[in-house]
């Protein structure tokens, strides 16, 4: 049983109630919701009131009692305290969009709770540039509470908040990239900060609520749209029209899954593609978009962050690069074209991927300096406040204008899915076939506006056996809509299959070794592995020379212990000091070999940071990338080390539990291409608190490293 059927039951009968308004205490939950208040109950009731703390009012310093935020549960999840049995009837199209907008409203209620409660914070920040239309570049690192990921999409507008400043100081940026491994954050501002400002801690509070209420406008268009690809995927029997393509693809640099996955998507009208860790998903959709631009298509392709946008860009370039003169045509005419705000270097560089950059450059430049001069205008002087206003107005029509003219002239669109619900253009501009990269991260709602922009194709393509949508309401609604996509939205992440589905299964990163941990369990023994020995290397790097996959055993006796922090994350002194060890280790013997350690919790992050940047000499810590597992999807290393955290002595943390658990399992190990290295309590997972609810980590380990394996060593062997 899960925390969300626990947190149902403890409502349901805690509802049913004489007196439901009365404190209870943790065993006494436990009796009445799963029917024995012992000590094992007791510990799930309470990791599962902490988990859905906003729904109860916790004891007071001096006591024991819960209570239940009665009017909160009403309104999130109304299902709950209804006498009558939840509806099981399907959902018309208007009912499945009003919800997902009620979902989106909890959700601005969520984060504006969570920033009261638990801000993110900066140390400060320093300037990275000051570019040529006026804008200035900030870099800072953030402190983000507990476990959490950063809930604020990159492109929202955000408030930067000096609480310590004795007068109110409040600017407004833009987020613009946000990087996970090294927790630091890019905004833009339109006024330079003084160094007062960037070195004084402040507060980031992001106005998600602006970007919300557009989601929810753009799906109110998709609820009036009944030609939208989107709605078909609301219904039970949905399978896609077949829409056939006037040329044939070319077989050449497509293995036989990928040319099948582009020639599905251009032969029909919606497609799924479920593309694996390392099966080249991004090369497959590169050459889709290349093949759809060069036979007159107007293409979009979003992605939820910039640096998966970046990463798309740079493989269409090549694969307009191989097409020939025609594709060259398309880069050098300004008919490709990187909308936002890029993050990798090689695509700043590509002058190709930004059509009249200099003219918008300049237009933004001229804005920046008037929107200066208007606000040293005195308010007496009304005239020139009028004068000065028109031409701000002026120029950011002329900044449209020229907006507009990029879109008309491109024939392929590269950003993210907020710049799509952002940019008014977008509806101006009809496209043949949108693309959704790393679909899986995605929640519902914003893949229903995405495809509003699909007139011919709508492609979804992704890997839903990694880490889903980022959502911080824990509302019916929310958990119905926001923290699932569009795979689990088809029933595909239950089935593994559908009509609209093609997946791709040669995969060009792992050793196999590797890609046997999580080929049976996640991808049903589909996977084939083609990896050049050459870019496996660090197998050969200790402990186990030659092995691809190796436990290194870690028990309390070795003076592993876990710690609870004050913001709910957890850490283990004892096996952040392996990790380094083994990291170090990997970084001595090649100085070639990237190398990484990944672990669920960010107080662990934090300490193994630490610990790396106090012992380890500068140009070794460097070359060591830490960071949670969130951090690291969507990359790979040579090496990477996998810190467990947990032991047998100590219950199992919710991020190891049920789906979410089997999802980071699949991340943690598919980031590596040569050698990984597990560092923990093994039976863990089977013995301690809360180890029934861990699915696809227990066996794991079990088949592939028990006792008499020769890829599992003790941590007193290394020595």
């Amino acid at each position: 049983m899960n925390t969300e059927e626990i947190f149902e039951k403890i409502i349901a009968k805690w509802r049913r109630r004489t007196n439901p308004g009365e404190g209870l205490t943790l065993p006494q939950i436990a009796n009445i919701a799963l029917g024995n208040g012992n000590s094992r109950n007791a510990g799930l009731v309470g990791r599962t009131l902490n988990e859905f703390i906003v729904y109860f009012r916790p004891p007071s310093r001096t006591g024991y009692k819960w209570e239940v935020n009665w009017g909160l549960v009403q309104r999130d999840y109304p299902n709950l305290l209804d006498r009558k049995p939840k509806s099981t009837k399907t959902l018309e199209p208007a009912e499945a969009i009003e919800e997902m907008c009620r979902a989106l409203d909890d959700e601005i209620r969520a984060v504006q709770a969570e920033m009261r409660i638990r801000p993110i914070k900066s140390l400060g920040a320093y300037l990275v540039a000051e570019q040529s239309d006026g804008a200035f570049l900030y870099e800072a690192v953030v402190e983000l509470p507990g476990d959490t990921e950063l809930p604020i999409p990159e492109g929202v507008r955000i408030r930067l908040r000096w609480p310590n400043f004795v007068e109110r100081c409040v600017i407004e940026a833009t987020l613009l990239s946000y990087d996970a491994v090294r927790s630091t954050i890019i905004f833009e501002t339109d006024r330079a900060l003084s160094q007062r400002h960037l070195f004084t801690d402040f507060v980031i509070e992001p106005l998600v609520d602006e970007l919300l209420k557009i989601v929810k406008a753009t799906l109110s268009l998709v609820a009036a749209n009944a030609q939208c690809l989107a709605l078909r995927l609301l219904k039970n029997d949905f399978e896609p029209i077949g829409r056939p393509w006037p040329s044939i693809v070319s077989p050449e640099g497509l293995d036989e899954s990928q040319l099948l996955a582009v020639t599905t998507c251009l032969g029909q009208d919606v497609t799924f593609v479920w593309g694996p860790p390392g099966t080249g998903k991004t090369h497959a959709l590169a050459r889709l978009i290349a093949n759809a631009a060069l036979a007159n298509e107007k293409v979009v392709a979003t992605a939820i962050a910039n640096v998966a946008v970046d990463q798309l860009a740079l493989r269409v370039v090549d694969a307009l690069e191989q097409a020939g003169p025609a594709g060259r045509a398309l880069l050098n005419d300004g008919h490709v074209f990187r909308f936002g705000h890029p993050r990798l270097p090689a695509v700043s560089g590509e002058s190709r991927l930004f059509p009249r950059r200099s003219e918008i450059q300049e237009t933004r430049k001229e804005l920046h300096e008037a929107q200066k001069r208007h606000a040293d205008i005195p308010r007496a002087d009304a005239h020139a406040r009028a004068l000065g206003q028109k031409q701000i107005n002026d120029l950011k029509e002329r900044l449209r204008a020229l907006t507009r003219a990029v879109f008309d002239e491109a024939k392929i669109i590269l950003t993210t899915a907020v710049q799509v619900c952002l940019e008014p253009a977008f509806a101006d501009s009809p496209f043949g076939l949108m693309v959704v990269d790393e679909a899986s991260m995605m929640p519902i709602p914003y893949l229903m506006c995405m495809g509003l922009f699909a007139r011919d194709r709508f492609v979804v393509a992704g890997d839903f056996q990694q880490l889903g949508p980022i959502a911080l309401s824990k509302s019916e609604l929310a958990q119905r809509w926001l923290h699932r996509n569009g795979f689990d939205l088809t029933g595909i992440s239950d089935k593994l299959s559908h009509p609209a589905l093609t997946m791709l299964t040669t995969q060009r990163r792992m050793h196999e070794s590797i890609c046997q941990l999580i080929n049976n369990i996640f991808y049903q023994g589909k996977l084939r592995t083609a990896v050049p020995p050459l870019a496996l290397t660090a197998t050969r790097l200790k402990p186990l020379p030659g092995t691809a996959a190796v436990f290194v055993l870690l028990l309390k006796e070795d003076g592993s212990h876990v710690e609870q922090t004050e913001s709910g994350s957890r850490c283990n002194k004892r096996s952040a000091e392996e990790s380094v060890k083994a990291a170090y280790s990997c970084v001595k013997e090649d100085e070639k070999l990237s190398v990484g350690i990944v672990t669920p919790y960010r107080a662990q992050v934090s300490l193994i940071k630490r610990l790396r940047d106090e012992s380890l000499p500068k140009e070794a810590a460097r070359r060591i990338n830490v960071g949670t597992v969130h951090a690291f999807q969507g990359s790979e290393s040579d090496v990477i080390i996998w810190d467990l955290v947990e032991t047998r002595n100590h219950s199992i943390g919710r991020l190891y539990r049920q789906a979410t658990g089997d999802r980071l399992t699949n991340v943690a190990i598919s980031r590596a291409k040569g050698k990984l290295i597990i560092i923990g309590d093994r039976d863990a997972f089977s013995h301690a608190p809360g180890g029934d609810l861990v699915r696809r980590l227990r066996p794991l380990l079990t088949m592939n490293f028990s006792a008499r394996s020769p890829n599992v060593i003790s941590v007193r062997d290394l020595s």
